[in-house]
């Protein structure tokens, strides 16, 4: 046994086996938060980097990374949260940190309040199927709330031209991301449920993380959507995002693009109806045709041989034959003139209809606004144009604007 005060030598590889040992049994696992830096992903899906603070930095390891897994793309630069395994690299004696998993900061709070407010306000039935309202089934006009600024509108707007022309489009400007988001967007859609010209509300923007997309959790918003009277449809960020904002509107769409074609879907099962309909009425008329053609048969089969009960059954006959005549060519005429007003109809829901009768649609350069006010354009402003049968490119030379 060694004297007092003398120190037992020990090797290298021992001193990190120890140092290696210590750690997994007292800190088998913690949370460190820091910047991300000097990223690097390996052929074989390790990722390494530095998360370091303002005095400090320490290496970290991050074996078999799955990106698809991740809830972010991690990047130099990242504010994050760390679970990890503190551990010694035994062959050089490096301390680094073996991340399980990492998020960025913050996100986690987030979601806690996420999760915290969704079972406070599905308590109180905000959440409740019975609580949504049917989107109409003709719909001529609609309200979008979103940034002008947004992929988002231009998104929803070129798909609105491309399957449901004939509807009419008003934009209600708001902030989509940041602290005074809500208040906007509250007050948009306040103005929005104003307006009686609308049939539905559309509410979109697009993809970002929780804490971009944190405007639509706003309890205060959540509640506002609850009360408005006008179907509202949300488009929030990508299919995997999910807000409260979806939970509590009436339909909720993958993509903003996809809110617009709930809307075609709703053009569709219309004049899909309309279609049943015109085919169950020919039907009608034709069951109706056979039922007196059989009459008519049966009529010929009871005439008897004697000459005076020939010659009054033939007249019964003649009479009743004209008689059918009269009546076919009566209902024919109401029937046809019902199709007619069937098919008149169907032909007016049709979205090329309108361009058919002279009008077209007035775009800014690119097809990137829709053009419906003079104060819109200005001399020299390249437009396009939209017909029936193609479109055109034209130029303004000369504006009049009319006086109101």
């Amino acid at each position: 046994m060694p004297n007092k005060g003398e120190l037992k030598v020990i090797s290298v590889s021992r001193l990190n086996y120890l140092i290696s040992h210590c750690l997994s049994i007292n800190y088998p696992l913690i949370k460190v938060e820091g910047e991300i830096s000097q990223i690097l992903v390996s052929k074989a899906k390790h990722m390494y980097f530095t998360l370091k603070d303002e005095h400090s930095c320490v290496r970290c390891v991050f074996f078999n990374v799955d990106p698809e897994l991740l809830s972010f793309n991690p990047e130099d630069g990242n504010q994050v949260v760390v679970e990890a395994s503190p551990s010694i690299y035994k062959a050089r004696g490096d301390f680094q940190l073996k991340v399980l998993k990492i998020a960025k900061s913050g996100s986690g709070k987030l979601f806690e309040r996420f999760l915290l407010l969704s079972k406070k306000l599905k308590s109180e039935g905000l959440f409740e199927p019975e609580n949504k309202k049917e989107i109409p089934s003709f719909i001529e006009s609609i309200g979008i709330i979103t940034s002008l600024d947004a992929a988002a509108l231009r998104d929803a707007i070129i798909t609105i031209n491309n399957i449901i022309p004939r509807i009419r489009v008003k934009i209600f400007a708001s902030l989509v991301q940041g602290d005074k988001a809500p208040e906007e967007l509250i007050k948009a859609i306040n103005l929005a449920e104003s307006d009686d010209d609308l049939d539905v509300l559309l509410l979109i923007r697009g993809g970002g993380s929780l804490e971009d997309l944190w405007a639509f959790n706003n309890e205060n918003l959540i509640r506002n959507l609850a009360k408005v009277s006008k179907p509202i449809i949300t488009g929030i960020g990508h299919e995997t995002d999910t807000t409260l904002s979806d939970l509590v509107a009436d339909y909720r769409a993958a993509t903003p693009t996809a809110a617009v074609e709930i809307i075609g879907v709703q053009e569709q099962k219309l004049i899909h109806k309309f279609n049943e309909n015109r085919t169950r009425l020919r039907k009608t008329f034709i069951d109706f045709i056979r039922v007196q053609e059989q009459k008519f048969d049966l009529l010929s089969i009871k005439i008897k041989s004697p000459r005076d009960e020939l010659i009054l059954k033939d007249n019964n006959f003649k009479h009743a034959y004209l008689r059918l005549i009269e009546i076919k060519k009566n209902l024919f005429n109401t029937l046809k003139y019902r199709i007619d007003q069937t098919e008149r109809r169907l032909s007016a829901l049709n979205p090329l209809a309108i361009l058919k009768r002279g009008y077209c649609v007035l775009y800014k350069k690119n097809y990137s606004e829709v053009i419906t006010s003079i104060n819109q354009i200005v001399e020299s402003d390249q437009l396009d144009v939209k017909l029936f049968d193609g479109n055109a490119s034209v130029l303004v030379k000369n504006i009049k604007k009319l006086n109101k």
